[in-house]
């Protein structure tokens, strides 16, 4: 009987000393990260907002055999607020400028004109 006093007497003093050691090793904190919110470059906004644009709207060209119009290329330059477009139909191609106005607040995309390369 005492053999098994000592034994518990001896569990509960480990049990103590590892709760202690436990409560005692240093809490390390994480700092959260701020989310960073990255907004799209005014050359990819256009570029999105143009291939999603009927082409038939900008040129006067009528796609042939049933075809509708497409961008196959969309170089955007900024400083001029200008994109340099190729369209095709899958017959017919053709390719012009698009002049444009951006609004860096709101992201809105409004086109100004365009002119048909020859």
């Amino acid at each position: 009987m005492k053999k098994l006093s000592l034994i518990i007497l001896l569990l509960v003093l480990v049990a103590f000393v590892l709760i202690l050691k436990y409560e005692s090793t240093p809490r390390v904190s994480i700092p959260m990260i701020p989310e960073i919110v990255v907004e799209p470059k005014e050359e990819v906004v256009v570029e999105a907002y143009l291939r999603t644009r009927d082409i038939s709207e900008l040129t006067a060209a009528t796609p042939v055999l049933g075809g509708t119009w497409y961008l196959t290329s969309v170089v955007v330059d900024s400083t001029s607020n200008t994109a340099r477009i190729v369209y095709e139909d899958g017959h017919i191609a053709g390719s012009g400028t698009v002049s444009y106005v951006y609004d860096q607040t709101t992201g809105v995309v409004s086109v100004n004109g365009f002119t048909k390369e020859e």
